[in-house]
């Protein structure tokens, strides 16, 4: 049977603040990989300090012991690792059975491919092509001249005091 691994309550981690500093930080390293050596190592306790803490923890419903062996890693593939190291691509797989298009709709008006840019343009150029300007709002004589006079005569004498 394989040493128990300790692995904090996830419902109950909230919980953990109101525990002593050191507690806090023993239970912390509950991941359910540990075991008791390992969480005494860990935590630079005494191992019957740790096992005293760990019990009170699995007492209170904090922690609970795993006896089940963890779950063994799976190797990376090897196309994965090569991709990661930069040595080679995987090669693209086709899309098997892929959805057609929908055909295009007459209430919308098609949007137009954007102008070529050439790659030694400057970002100015870039950022203009992106999208027009919008439209500048035009107000009338009246409202221009409503916006340029003084708001004073709206604010009370009391304003100022």
């Amino acid at each position: 049977m394989p040493k128990p691994r300790f692995q904090v309550i996830h419902k109950r981690a909230a919980e953990l603040q109101t525990l002593p500093l050191q507690v806090q930080r023993l239970a912390r390293l509950c991941d359910g990989l540990r075991t008791l050596p390992e969480l005494s190592a860990a935590a630079n306790l005494p191992a019957e300090r740790t096992t005293q803490i760990v019990d009170r923890l699995v007492r209170l419903g904090f922690v609970s012991a795993l006896t089940t062996a963890p779950r063994k890693r799976r190797n990376t593939p090897q196309t994965v690792r090569n991709w990661l190291d930069g040595v080679s691509d995987p090669p693209a797989e086709p899309l098997s059975n892929p959805e057609p298009a929908p055909p295009p709709s007459s209430a919308s008006p098609p949007v137009p491919e954007p102008a070529p840019i050439p790659e030694s343009a400057p970002a100015t150029a870039l950022i203009a092509s992106a999208a027009p300007p919008p439209a500048e709002p035009a107000f009338t004589a009246e409202e221009d001249a409503f916006f340029e006079s003084s708001i004073d005569h709206l604010i009370g004498d009391d304003y100022y005091r």
